[in-house]
Parts: structure tokens; C-alpha cells; sequence
């Protein structure tokens, strides 16, 4: 099949609407926030490295915009076959008699076929509505008495109007007995403030960027019993996403992914086009974009044009390389090693191309150059959660991440945005049951369409990807899902600390202050001593 220079098919049009109002940060609704100018809004929203969306969550409870094979969890219907096979040959044997054997074994294939089994084994299709109903009456799919959940928001700036698009009214539709009450990320309604007013939360919305909270609070609930309770298939969401919430649980699985943003290379084609530079491609790797920014950065009319920024907060929390900010054995800072030093150096030498030099804004803001700008080529940071009206006011594209040479076909880790069912909740039942409803197709089908990263396994929706958002037209979205995300790191509750340390060090390394190796050395130094304090102070 034919591919353009963006790395699609003649034959995919990528039809898309224009975008879901962006989960951002919830709550506070200041007069002064309220004043802001749209655009300011917009560009303070992709400063902080998130495509489309505000937060950059490196720790600092800004998380971005709200609302990626190891098996889940499996449904009763094997077991239910495996009896039936008993069953059935039990039955055959009292026929069995001597001369008739061809007649005994019909009669297992016949009880195996009505039982709805199969001679090979094949994936069962996930539940219908119907089937989530089991024999015990435990219905996941019903709400009958009236209940209010305490619904908290680990994000700043996220608004009851928001939440009322995003959460609100999708859940009134299906259980029109659940109402809700939002508590956000402000001043006042911090968790740990929640937790001292006795505040008892159902539900808490969040991210990877601050699934740490859970963990330091204690508020992170593991809903492994729901799971089987309802019968649940884990089996239909990305495997790597639900990993990485059971990793942040050690062991316990804190809640269930809603959507999943990855990391890709955001493009603005005007400066290719002016420097006739040929488009990047979906597959490149590491190498192939630096030749091509190289090519891009240059000087032109006395502007300084630029060939490649990153978000590095995003690509080291993301890494492809699945390496960890802390050895998860010891409970000790892990930055010092030949894969951190791997990913510096992949980084670095493009800040070391001319005209290309790395300042304050390329670590603090690395967007404004691309969004504002519009002086930057290439921009590496996550997409799929929401496309802002900056990015859309550009002529741009996206590109799959690139890869390493060892890691063929190997995308960015997950960063999944989450609903946890609080170890508080005086209705985890009707929480997990409005949590399984946001994962479900149905409401998941609404992501798909307007080109948001969803829960579901890459499968079970690539080619439907974007096709409702007409401001996605002819754009290569679907290349922001990797076909294969890298394995999830472990996020404990040291995680600011760890960031704060290594993006620290990056920041030095890249701009000549420290070599790679000291600086990844004396960030790991740092980090300890964050954690010994942390751990000392909690006893």
C-alpha cells in the first residue's frame, strides 16, 4: 500500500472533529484566571510540554488533560467449559461400550459444541451487557438507589463545566441516580487537606504524572476484589497501562486507565517547506531525525529557526528504554546507569547542533518556541489527549516517536490518565460500577472518534481513530499510538523527587554546566537523600 511522506496510506483520510474540551486541571475558578484571554489560556496550557494539553506533570500536581503482553484477569467462561468437558466424557463413558468408541467421542465433541466450546482455543469476545450480569445477581451495569460520589480531581483549573462534559453527564445517561460532588486540586482542597477535614472521596481522577499522591496519602484503593466481583475483562484495556497502575500499587491495582497518551514528534510543515526539506516519517529512528534537524536549523531572514525540541520530563518519564527512576528491590534512586546516560546522549547532541543550543526555555517551556514562535520544526512531547486551538492554527502533522536502533518498533512507555476508587469510599460498589462504565466501548467510542488516546487495546480501534473530528482531516493521528508501547516504569511515591533530580541534571548536562556522568551521579546523590528525608519524616 502506498505511503506519503507522513507515513499514511493513500486510502486513510483520517477524518476527525475538532476536539473534546480538554480534562485539564480541575477546580480553582479564580477572578484572575477567569480573565485571562483565550489565547493566554491556550499558551499556558502547551508550555508546559503537553500537546493540546496544560499540564506537564512532573510532580507538580498539574496534570494533564482528564477525562498502555501480560494477560488480565480472566473471565469465568474456561473454567465454565472445562466442567462441561467433564461433564460431557462422564456422559460418553456410559455409553462406551465395546465397539461403539466412535459414538462416545461424538457425544464429548456434541456436549463441547453446545456448551459453546471448540476443538481449538480461541479468544472470547468481551462481555456484552447481558453477561456482565452473573448468577449471583451482581449487576455492574445498574444503579438503583439514589447516591452522591465525592469526586476529586488531583489537577488545578478543572471546572464544574468540565467535569459536567467530560464525567457528569456521560454517567447521568447510563445511571441517572448518581450525582456527584467535584473537590479539585486547590488551595483548601488539597488531598491531605480533604483527609483532615474527614472528607471520604469515592472516586479520584488522576495521572501518572501525579499517581505518586495515592500512594503518600494512602487514598490509592486496589480494586482487584471488584474486578472479580463483577466479572470484569481487563483483558479489553491496554496491558501495559494496567501494569503500570498495579506496579505503582506493588501489587495492588489502583483503578482502571481511562486514556492513554503517548509520545510522538509534532511537526510544523511551513519551516520543511521553506527550507525544502523532506517531511519525517512514521519508523524513523533517533539518527534519521537528527539528520533532519540539521538540515531544519537555520537562520533565515534574521529568525533563528530551529530543528528539534523535547519535553524531556515527558521522554524520561516515557522512556522507550523501560528503565527506572528507582531500582524497585532496594527503594534507591537508579539515575546513574549506562541506559539514563543512553537517553542524555540521544537528547544532548541535538542541543549541541548550531543555532540549535539549549537555553531556560528549552527545559522550562519547551512549546513556546514551537507554538508561539512557530520557530521550531520538530517537537517531541505526548499527544492523543486533546489538540489545542495553537496547535491547530499551525500547517502540522505528527509522526510516530522515534526509535532506537535496538529497540525496533518499540514506542513510548505509557502515561495513562486513571480513575482510582478511594481506600475511603462509602460506595465502592457504585464507583467501581460508574469506573467500569467510563472503560467501557461505548463511552471509549467517543475518544476513538475525536482522536483521543483511549483505554482500549490499539486493535480494537485503529482504524476508527479520529474519523469523527473534521479538524483532524488528512492528519497521520493515529501514529501518535505506538504500535507497541515500551514496558511501564514503576511510579512510587518518591517520584517528584526522582523527576526533580534527573530533569535537574538534564538541564545541567545539555547546557555544558556538568558532563553527562556527573551529573546523572550527583541526581542520583540528590535523590537519596530526598527519600531519606521522606522516609524518615513518615515515622
Amino acid at each position: 500500500m502506498k505511503h506519503n511522506e507522513f507515513g499514511r496510506t493513500t486510502d486513510e483520510t483520517g477524518m476527525h472533529r475538532k476536539r473534546l474540551p480538554a480534562r485539564r486541571e480541575s477546580g480553582g475558578r479564580s477572578a484572575k484566571r477567569e480573565e485571562r484571554t483565550e489565547p493566554e489560556r491556550a499558551a499556558e496550557a502547551v508550555d508546559s510540554g503537553t500537546v493540546g494539553e496544560a499540564p506537564a506533570e512532573e510532580g507538580d500536581g498539574a496534570v494533564s488533560g482528564k477525562a498502555g503482553d501480560k494477560k488480565g484477569m480472566e473471565q469465568s467462561g474456561p473454567a465454565a467449559k472445562t466442567g462441561a468437558v467433564t461433564a460431557a466424557r462422564r456422559r460418553a463413558g456410559r455409553f462406551a461400550v465395546k465397539g461403539t468408541a466412535v459414538l462416545a467421542t461424538a457425544s464429548v465433541l456434541l456436549a463441547l459444541t453446545a456448551c459453546g466450546g471448540s476443538t481449538s482455543s480461541s479468544k472470547e469476545p468481551p462481555q456484552t451487557e447481558a453477561e456482565q450480569k452473573d448468577k449471583g445477581g451482581n449487576d455492574l451495569t445498574a444503579i438503583d438507589k439514589p447516591v452522591e460520589l465525592a469526586y476529586y480531581e488531583n489537577s488545578s483549573g478543572y471546572t464544574q463545566e468540565m467535569f459536567d462534559k467530560d464525567v457528569g453527564s456521560v454517567v447521568k445517561k447510563k445511571f441517572p441516580n448518581v450525582t456527584f460532588k467535584l473537590y479539585s486540586r486547590e488551595k483548601g482542597t488539597m488531598l491531605s487537606e480533604l483527609i483532615a477535614s474527614g472528607v471520604k472521596l469515592d472516586l479520584i481522577s488522576s495521572s501518572a504524572g501525579t499517581i505518586a499522591d495515592l500512594a503518600d496519602t494512602g487514598l490509592g484503593g486496589d480494586v482487584s476484589d471488584l474486578i472479580a466481583k463483577y466479572k470484569y475483562d481487563l483483558s479489553q484495556l491496554e496491558p501495559s497501562a494496567v501494569e503500570m497502575l498495579r506496579k505503582a500499587g506493588d501489587g495492588k491495582l489502583y483503578g482502571l486507565p481511562l486514556k492513554i497518551p503517548a509520545s510522538a514528534i509534532f511537526c510544523n510543515k511551513d519551516i520543511f517547506d521553506k527550507f525544502g526539506v523532506p517531511y519525517p516519517k512514521d519508523g524513523m529512528t533517533w539518527d534519521e531525525l537528527y539528520d533532519l534537524a540539521v538540515k531544519l536549523t537555520r537562520t533565515d531572514g534574521g529568525v533563528q529557526y530551529k530543528g528539534f525540541l523535547a519535553s524531556f520530563s515527558h521522554i524520561a518519564s516515557m522512556n522507550q528504554l523501560s528503565q527506572e527512576f528507582i531500582d524497585p528491590k532496594t527503594g534507591k534512586a537508579a539515575l546513574s546507569n549506562d541506559n539514563w546516560k543512553k537517553v542524555f546522549d540521544n537528547l544532548i547532541r541535538f542541543y549541541r547542533i548550531p543555532g540549535n543550543e539549549f537555553d531556560k526555555t528549552t527545559i522550562s517551556t519547551p512549546s513556546t518556541p514551537f507554538y508561539k514562535d512557530k520557530t521550531v520544526a520538530m517537537f517531541a512531547s505526548v499527544g492523543g489527549q486533546s489538540y489545542s486551538d495553537l496547535l491547530l492554527q499551525l500547517n502540522w502533522d505528527v509522526v510516530g516517536l522515534p526509535v532506537y536502533k535496538e529497540k525496533p518498533g518499540v514506542g513510548s512507555g505509557p502515561y495513562p490518565v486513571f480513575l482510582n476508587v478511594a481506600t475511603t469510599s462509602t460506595h465502592r460498589d457504585e464507583a467501581f460500577k460508574v469506573l467500569a462504565y467510563l472503560t467501557s466501548k461505548e463511552v471509549q467510542q467517543t475518544y476513538i472518534n475525536n482522536g483521543i488516546v483511549p483505554a482500549l487495546k490499539k486493535s480494537a480501534y485503529k482504524n476508527e481513530f479520529g474519523t469523527a473530528n473534521p479538524a483532524l482531516k488528512g492528519k497521520n493521528v493515529q501514529a501518535i499510538i505506538p504500535d507497541k508501547f515500551a514496558e511501564p516504569i514503576t511510579l512510587t511515591k518518591y517520584q517528584n523527587a526522582l523527576s526533580s533530580a534527573l530533569n535537574a541534571a538534564f538541564s545541567d548536562a545539555a547546557s555544558g554546566v556538568k558532563d553527562v556522568a556527573s551529573a546523572l551521579r550527583e541526581a542520583e546523590e540528590k535523590a537519596n537523600k530526598a527519600i531519606e528525608t521522606a522516609k524518615s519524616g513518615s515515622k
